[in-house]
Order: C-alpha cells, then sequence, then structure tokens
C-alpha cells in the first residue's frame, strides 16, 4: 500500500496491515526516512516509521532498509545496522577504499565475526558483494548484521 507525506505528497509504502497505525500520523521525510512527531513523558521527538513499526532497533544500531530504499517501508525490508562512519566514502557500511591497495573492499561483520567478500575496482561491484552477503545472512540467520 502506498502512502503519502503530508506537504510534498511524496509516496512510501507500507503493508496493508501497518495502515492503521500509519494512519493516525503526520508524515515527512527525515535523511530520506518517512517520520513523524510523537509525544512521550519528556515532550516529543522524531521518530522513523521503521522504528514506530519495529520499536527501538538493538543498543548501537539502527533499522536500515535492506534494499537501500528508504521508502520501501515494508517490515521485512529492515534490518538493524551499525551507523555510517562519518569518514566512509562509499555511502554503504561495509564498503571502503583502501588507498594502499587501490582497490574497493568489501567485507561483513556479524556475530562479533568479520568476513572479506573480496576487494574490487569498481565501487558497484563491492556494494553488490556486501548487499548480497547480508541479503544471504538475513536469510539463513534471520537476524541483523
Amino acid at each position: 500500500m502506498t502512502c503519502h507525506t503530508d506537504k510534498y505528497q511524496i509516496a512510501f509504502d507500507i503493508d496493508d496491515d501497518d495502515f492503521i497505525i500509519v494512519s493516525h500520523f503526520s508524515w515527512r521525510l527525515l535523511k530520506g526516512h518517512p517520520a513523524t512527531t510523537i509525544r512521550h513523558l519528556q515532550g516529543r521527538r522524531a521518530i522513523t516509521l521503521s522504528e514506530l513499526l519495529l520499536g527501538p532497533a538493538p543498543d548501537g544500531q539502527e533499522w536500515q532498509p535492506i534494499n537501500g530504499n528508504p521508502r520501501d517501508c515494508h517490515r521485512a525490508n529492515f534490518h538493524p545496522t551499525t551507523p555510517l562512519r562519518v569518514d566512509n566514502k562509499s555511502g554503504v557500511t561495509g564498503v571502503f577504499w583502501d588507498e594502499k591497495q587501490r582497490r574497493w573492499i568489501a567485507e561483513l561483520q556479524a556475530h562479533h565475526r568479520r568476513y572479506h567478500l573480496g576487494r574490487f575496482s569498481q565501487l558497484a561491484d563491492a556494494i553488490e558483494a556486501r548487499q548480497r552477503a547480508e541479503q544471504m545472512h538475513v536469510e539463513t540467520q534471520g537476524g541483523g548484521v
């Protein structure tokens, strides 16, 4: 089902079962993600749609879309990941530039282990390897990265 932000009518997709929850709020984009404002004991705060539907992400992590589209808000599309570092040049967690080798490196860290996915001359190839590994991990382990 498709919903829209209030002011600019920007579309975002949700599961049909979530419409009743989503329809009670006014929506805007916050860093590309649908968000609203909620009241709580300390006042008001912004909350993303993923956090509203799934609850808080585990400590030190945030909900991120598996397919990279922050407006695809189906519950199955989100998994907890660590936030991007400020110096991340690729824009993708686990993909970084190795200046010495002059190649992109893709890695996956899960369950306190780091898995080297390869070195790539093209950024797109490194991102694809990382996304494939994330998807395989989610499907086989049923958990976040």
